[in-house]
């Protein structure tokens, strides 16, 4: 069996996305991947389980809480990866064209819920130079 077929065919509605990245802004910890203090994994679970449930109560793709994780770390990742490259474009020296690539309303909340910004251009000093 080729690598393609074991590749899952299911879309995710814009929907279900909102609905996800709005449940995951309620709950900062399972954002973040990481729980509260004296939080236990199995609470965590139970929450991505609640999550999961609403997700799937709206759309004909239902997925696991496993699934749902995935999909939340891609769009993490696909965030991070956008930041890092707007930045990197930023902060260039020339020779080409200035290229940004716009966020859009989910990946801003996304950033907003991690703050992923300022992690990739963190204010302060740097080499002894104060930056606003």
């Amino acid at each position: 069996m080729d690598i393609a077929a074991k590749k899952s065919n299911k879309k995710t509605s814009s929907v279900q996305l909102g609905v996800l990245v709005s449940e995951l802004e309620a709950n900062l910890d399972l954002a973040r991947g990481a729980p509260q203090f004296g939080e236990d994994k199995s609470k965590c679970d139970f929450k991505w389980n609640e999550v999961a449930n609403k997700i799937n109560a709206l759309g004909p793709q239902i997925r696991t809480v496993v699934e749902w994780k995935k999909i939340w770390a891609d769009l993490k990742s696909r965030t991070k990866r956008k930041l890092a490259d707007n930045a990197r474009n930023l902060n260039g020296t020339g020779g080409g064209p200035f290229c940004h690539t716009p966020l859009t309303e989910t990946e801003r909340t996304i950033d907003r819920i991690l703050s992923m910004s300022k992690a990739a251009a963190p204010a302060g000093q740097v080499f002894g130079v104060s930056f606003s």
